[in-house]
């Protein structure tokens, strides 16, 4: 699936994009130092570039355009949780909630063995996606996020 491909690409762009800005910070020659901006300035641009790609795929779609507006109506969730998870998890709105939570990983499951019992882990899944849901969760504990109840109007 070529939606699946871009977000992959798009990670694989963040990644670099990271080890490329913690290079630069311990570059210590002006030469070195240039390459690595030049290097971060084409990585920004690509990641552009796959991104409006991947939001053309969407909108061109009527399914994936309906899943994403409605995964984008969950308070938290933004275009790349989105993208990530019309990529990743295919099966969202195809299963239950507990087949779900156990394809991505955060389902806890027994692990009884003789007279060892009432352990509860999580395991196994689908990383990407937990790391994503991961990463949106913490965003939104770290900026105190509280959805605003129906009756609050903005100012």
């Amino acid at each position: 699936m070529e939606i699946d491909s871009l977000v992959r690409r798009r990670k694989q762009l963040q990644e670099n994009q990271i080890s490329e800005n913690n290079r630069l910070r311990t570059a210590l020659h002006k030469r070195e130092r240039a390459s690595l901006e030049r290097h971060i300035e084409w990585l920004g641009q690509e990641l552009k570039s796959v991104e409006k790609e991947l939001q053309r795929l969407i909108k061109d779609s009527p399914i994936w355009r309906e899943a994403d507006k409605l995964l984008q109506s969950v308070p938290g969730v933004g275009r790349v949780l989105s993208m990530t998870l019309l990529a990743g998890l295919p099966e969202l709105g195809k299963l239950g909630r507990s087949a779900i939570a156990a394809l991505v990983g955060v389902a806890p499951f027994n692990c009884d063995s003789g007279k060892m019992r009432g352990e509860r882990h999580i395991r196994g899944g689908r990383h990407d996606i937990r790391r994503a849901l991961y990463s949106t969760t913490r965003a939104a504990v770290s900026l105190r996020y509280t959805p605003r109840s129906p009756s609050t109007t903005r100012v």
